[in-house]
């Protein structure tokens, strides 16, 4: 699952739909929020210090994975993608986590200690792909290499989500007077999330009914509130609604089923798009134009 702050993109946390899309998805009309509540200072300076680690951690995450997937194997074949691809990733992590230190030396010192550690981890995984290298040709340094990367991903990654949901909490608090954009789209990240973390720890997908009318109830009150908006607006909107409306569809058709490992990938996947989507509405959001 990826960190929903992405580096670069998030001040806050968002949502797409085209109205056409969304008209057709739940037969609402909508309109557009014009004056978000302004993050206080605080709330800032979190945003600031999440999102060059939430950035990193996806990029080492997306490129790295499968790197100690592929060195997991017997064979420990050349995996995709190729070396070139990963050394962009890693550098560009590092500058990532570089920018978390700088702006929160004194403030987060677990994420950086988190950070350094990932870091460490994916220049072994690096060094195990080399053919020639030290360890590059064993496979007990191959397997011991993907599994301290897979140990702190995960560490980091949980560190992030513990402050992503606090930081989520309050935003969403501070928006429930007006419940505009910023409120619902918001809502619909975090009912999205508590289904894929449902799918996750539990084999019974009846605890998808609840979760799912909380997700269909955040779609229809941001679909009540779209209607005409600036066209840079819409689109993101437009594919924010797509990917909620995948999102949900998806699980709806899970919960009728035992779930399989391919099911929680796929729903994993489809988190993703939808907070891809999100991002889009930050960054619209941070220049007021949501």
């Amino acid at each position: 699952m990826r960190a929903a702050i992405r580096g670069g993109v998030r001040p806050s946390a968002g949502a797409s739909a085209l109205a056409a899309a969304l008209c057709a998805l739940l037969g609402c009309a909508v309109g557009c929020e014009q004056t978000p509540p302004q993050e206080s200072e605080s709330g800032r300076a979190e945003q600031d210090l999440l999102a060059p680690y939430a950035h990193g951690f996806n990029t080492l995450g997306e490129h790295f994975q499968p790197l100690a997937d592929a060195l997991d194997r017997p064979d420990g074949g050349p995996p995709e993608p190729a070396g070139e691809a990963l050394e962009a990733a890693f550098a560009d992590a590092e500058k990532a986590f570089a920018h978390g230190r700088a702006a929160s030396a004194s403030r987060a010192p677990e994420l950086a200690q988190l950070a350094e550690a990932l870091v460490q981890s994916a220049a072994h995984l690096l060094a195990a792909r080399r053919p020639g290298a030290s360890g590059g040709e064993d496979a007990s340094a191959r397997h011991e290499a993907a599994r301290r990367f897979r140990k702190s991903l995960y560490a980091l990654g949980n560190a992030l989500e513990g402050l992503e949901d606090e930081q989520m909490a309050a935003e969403i608090r501070s928006r429930a007077g007006q419940k505009a954009h910023g409120y619902w789209f918001r809502l619909c990240i975090v009912e999205a999330k508590k289904l894929l973390r449902q799918a996750q720890r539990l084999p019974d997908p009846a605890v998808f009914s609840p979760g799912l009318q909380e997700l269909e109830r955040a779609q229809a009150g941001l679909a009540a509130l779209l209607g005409p908006q600036a066209e840079k607006a819409s689109q993101a909107l437009a594919a924010f609604v797509e990917r909620a409306s995948a999102y949900r569809n998806l699980a709806r058709s899970l919960a009728a089923q035992p779930l399989r490992a391919e099911d929680r990938r796929a729903l994993d996947a489809a988190f993703n798009a939808l907070v891809d989507a999100g991002n889009a509405l930050y960054e619209l959001e941070s220049q007021g134009v949501l």
